[in-house]
């Protein structure tokens, strides 16, 4: 017997400490972020002991590696899918925000207060000189007016919002890819053998750079454990160098950048606050002003047609008046043309005179020729619409009791704007349903493949968990086993021992 005899049940004692401070190590980051289990690798240790010829009995074991448990393709299809899930869910929450301010369609929406809107112009239709009507019907119109501001407010806000939100991401991004440079730096520098906190670092921080978008990781020549990374076919990492992405706006549209050279970002939550931006929001502000501007320009061009309905009215009982100048029927039709004319703003009727926008008339010469082009000859806009394309009440309309009185005089031909076609061979009702309907389908489908992304998402982290994560009743199971394999281990070297003083006890 050697001396020697007694490696190997010491270098399973050895490798029994190591195997169970690997287990305590686990135990202690159960609840670390990023933290991946680790195990011991061992490996069998022989020599030719003399004992046996040919064959070798072998010297114990030895602790070749602490490896972390983990799984690359895995660990790809998990990054890959935090980004498409990380799309789903910002592009299904920013739409779900839209809805909001947009409700449904139904009562207390904007085709509900349409539709209050034009009631109270048939009521006032009925009677068009009660205060309380005119009272009423603006008093709808503010109502209507008000909850189309706030809409569009709300959509500027929202657009403001997911610009900062977008610059965020972008500098969020470049910080991220910076850190991984360091760490990069940090595992090259550890020579072959990288201590595995930095190479869980290292994943960690691939996870985050997943959520902005799609990537794709190579190894760096030299170094296996060091990562390269792609992002939108430019590299972002290479080595222990991060290159910078820059963002620019051009109008709505959002310009990307490394070094001057654009590129089509991936898959991910910075896709989807640019497109959502360039897309459907936009889509949807720009459908609420096609409506703004077609109600305030068919509302004027109502006026005017009014107008010159009377206008051509008046002339054709001129020319009838040249031959019968006495008829009193004629006469009196006018003159109550003559009083609907004159409710108008800018129109005076006296003394046989009409002024139109500051030019006079006399009545009997009022011909075929005499008609207005826009509604500010004569009368006041309905609507008034601000630099941001806001609809409002005209404040004027409330200035004098004066200003008022050509709401009965339009009231018939506002009533039935409502079952006119309008826009895109809608109905301005129609349309406003169409758009409430459009953003409420687009927002569901937005967050079903949300919810469904998120659950392959799920279904990936508790396989990555699984392989990944501590158990603490596995862990605390291995350090049964490891002390039982310690004691077995110090009962063979007191095995050998028994042996050794045996042997000298009989010399």
């Amino acid at each position: 017997m050697r001396l020697s005899d007694f490696n190997a049940s010491l270098s399973g004692m050895s490798a029994a400490q190591i195997a169970t401070m690997v287990a305590k190590q686990n135990i202690s980051n159960l609840n670390t972020a990023g933290y991946v289990r680790q195990t011991v690798e061992q490996k069998e240790l022989f020599g030719d002991s003399g004992m046996i010829s040919g064959r070798q009995t072998g010297y114990g074991v030895k602790v070749t590696d602490i490896s972390r448990v983990t799984n690359q393709v895995l660990t790809t299809q998990f990054d890959a899918q935090i980004a498409k899930q990380s799309a789903a869910a910002f592009k299904g929450s920013t739409l779900g925000q839209i809805v909001n301010l947009f409700g449904t369609v139904g009562k207390n929406s904007p085709s509900d207060s349409l539709d209050q809107f034009f009631t109270a112009w048939g009521v006032l239709t009925k009677n068009p000189d009660q205060e309380t009507n005119v009272t009423a019907l603006l008093s709808s119109m503010k109502v209507f007016t008000a909850q189309l501001g706030q809409i569009k407010a709300g959509l500027d806000d929202l657009k403001k919002t997911l610009t900062q939100d977008t610059a965020n991401q972008v500098k969020g991004l470049n910080d991220v890819s910076a850190k991984l440079a360091a760490v990069n730096q940090a595992i090259g520098s550890a020579g072959s053998n990288p201590p595995n906190s930095l190479l869980n670092e290292r994943d960690l921080l691939l996870g985050q750079l997943s959520q902005f978008g799609t990537i794709e990781t190579t190894s760096h020549p030299g170094n296996p454990e060091v990562y390269d990374v792609t992002f939108g076919g430019k590299l972002i990492v290479q080595g222990a160098e991060a290159s910078r992405v820059d963002m620019t706006l051009q109008g709505d549209t959002y310009i990307f950048s490394i070094d001057g050279q654009s590129f089509d970002l991936p898959t991910g939550s910075l896709k989807a606050s640019s497109s959502v931006q360039e897309q459907e929001l936009a889509q949807y502000t720009n459908q609420l002003a096609d409506f703004t501007k077609s109600l305030k320009a068919n509302v004027d061009q109502l006026q005017v047609g009014k107008m010159n309905r009377y206008l051509s009215d008046i002339a054709a009982i001129n020319d009838k008046l040249k031959t019968d100048p006495t008829n009193e029927a004629l006469l009196n039709e006018r003159k109550s043309l003559l009083i609907e004319i004159d409710k108008f703003p800018k129109v005076t009727v006296t003394n046989d005179v009409v002024t139109i926008g500051g030019t006079d008339y006399p009545v009997d010469s009022i011909d075929s020729q005499v008609q207005v082009a826009n509604v500010d000859e004569f009368s006041l806009s309905l609507f008034q619409v601000d630099a941001n394309g806001n609809l409002s009440l005209n404040s004027k309309i409330e200035e004098t009791g004066d200003n008022k009185r050509f709401l009965g005089v339009i009231a018939a031909d506002m009533k039935a704007l409502k079952d006119q076609s309008a826009i895109g061979g809608m109905t301005y009702s129609s349309y406003m349903d169409n758009l409430i309907t459009t953003i409420a389908t687009d927002a569901s489908k937005a967050s079903a493949e949300a919810v469904a992304e998120q659950k392959v998402l799920d279904g990936l982290t508790s396989a990555k968990s699984s392989m990944e994560g501590v158990n603490l009743d596995e862990e605390m199971t291995h350090i049964l086993q490891y002390q039982s394999y310690y004691v077995a281990n110090t009962k063979a070297v007191n095995v050998v021992n028994e042996m050794f003083q045996s042997l000298l006890g009989m010399l």
